[in-house]
C-alpha cells in the first residue's frame, strides 16, 4: 500500500509538471543574455524612461514589455530609441548578445564615443545612428552585414575612409555632415 502511494504521489508530481511545461508556449520564452545586454546599455546611456520601463524580461508572449523593444520567437529584433535624450557612450560588446537583431536605431541623442561593433549581427537590415556624437571611423565589419538595407550616421563626427560597402541589398545610405572620404557605394539599386 506505501508503494501504492508513492507511486501515485510520482504520477501527481509528472502531471502537475507536464501542465507547467505546457504553459512554456504561452507565457514566452526568456533569454536573460538579451535582458543583460539592455540593462547594460541602459546604466550606460540610459535615460528616466529606461529605467523605469525597462524591469523584468524584455518579451513575453512573443510582445515587448519595454519601450522601444520589438520582439519575435520571443527575442529582441528590434532596438529604436529614437530622440530620448540618451547620453554616454556605448558599452563596448553589449551587442553580442542580441544576435537576432534586424533593426537598430538610436537617432537624435547625444550618444559619443566610436560606433557599435555590429559584426555579429548578421540578420541586420536597419542601422540609424545618425544626430549624435560618434567619433572615429566606421568599422570595417559593417560592410560585411550582407542583409543591410538602410544605413544613416549623418551629422556625428566620424572621420577616415568610407568602407567599400557592396551589399546588393543596400538601398538608402546617408552618411553626409562628416569628416569622410572616399565613393558612395554603387550597388545597383543605389545607381537607379
Amino acid at each position: 500500500m506505501n508503494l501504492a502511494l508513492k507511486l501515485v504521489s510520482l504520477l501527481s508530481c509528472i502531471t502537475t509538471w507536464s501542465s507547467v511545461l505546457a504553459l512554456i508556449p504561452i507565457i514566452g520564452q526568456y533569454y536573460p543574455n538579451e535582458q543583460a545586454a539592455l540593462w547594460q546599455l541602459r546604466d550606460s546611456v540610459g535615460s528616466s524612461n529606461l529605467y523605469s520601463n525597462w524591469t523584468g524580461p524584455p518579451c513575453m508572449n512573443n510582445q515587448s514589455r519595454w519601450g522601444g523593444i520589438a520582439c519575435s520567437n520571443g527575442h529582441v529584433v528590434h532596438l529604436v530609441l529614437d530622440g530620448i535624450r540618451l547620453m554616454g557612450s556605448l558599452p563596448p560588446a553589449f551587442l553580442n548578445n542580441l544576435t537576432l537583431l534586424t533593426k537598430l536605431s538610436m537617432r537624435n541623442n547625444s550618444i559619443s564615443g566610436p560606433l557599435p561593433n555590429l559584426g555579429n549581427l548578421v540578420g541586420l537590415e536597419y542601422v540609424f545612428l545618425s544626430r549624435n556624437l560618434f567619433t572615429g571611423s566606421i568599422p570595417f565589419d559593417y560592410v560585411q552585414l550582407q542583409s543591410l538595407k538602410e544605413i544613416e550616421l549623418q551629422e556625428n563626427y566620424l572621420q577616415g575612409k568610407i568602407p567599400p560597402f557592396d551589399q546588393q541589398s543596400l538601398i538608402a545610405f546617408n552618411v553626409s555632415y562628416n569628416s569622410l572620404e572616399g565613393p558612395i557605394p554603387q550597388t545597383d539599386v543605389m545607381l537607379d
